[in-house]
């Protein structure tokens, strides 16, 4: 009887023929899939991690010039907050309530108010609305999706 062990078989060549290092055809279908779960786990974390990740950061500045009266000024500025399909109304409104927890004195957003030719319903209204509460008010100004999706809808909402 022949030997059949893993030094025969590695001695005749026979193992190696058709790993995915030398065949073309294997190799390139393994980069295709990882090409498809690298963007597919980019497409999830878009989708679905980053509209949630609201991060709040606190910082103080000491301007030399400032008047004495805006000495402990709180400023609370918020951008992008997209809203449409992707990012529920309710989400944005639950970070735009804990930016307000922090009783900002003024608020200021910049921009991208909606995503796509996503439209500005009554709760979002409402959301940008409450900002205006602030003691100095709110101040806004358009981003480039707000210019797409159309610019109209978002200058009459801020002024709400």
């Amino acid at each position: 009887m022949k030997p059949r062990g893993a030094s025969h078989v590695a001695s005749r060549g026979e193992g190696t023929a058709g790993a995915v290092g030398d065949d073309p055809y294997r190799r390139g279908r393994a980069l295709r899939w990882k090409a498809l779960l690298g963007l597919t786990g980019i497409g999830l974390y878009a989708a679905w991690v980053e509209p949630r990740w609201v991060e709040v950061t606190c910082r103080e500045f000491h301007l030399p010039r400032l008047p004495a009266a805006w000495d402990g000024l709180r400023i609370a500025h918020l951008t992008d907050l997209h809203f449409g399909d992707m990012q529920p109304a309710r989400d944005i409104r639950s970070a735009i309530d804990r930016v307000l927890a922090l009783a900002p004195e003024l608020v200021l957003i910049t921009g991208d108010f909606v995503s796509g030719l996503g439209l500005l319903g009554s709760e979002a209204r409402a959301a940008l609305a409450a900002m205006a509460a602030a003691p100095l008010g709110a101040f806004a100004v358009l981003g480039n999706h707000d210019h797409r999706a159309g610019a109209s809808e978002a200058i009459e909402a801020t002024r709400a």
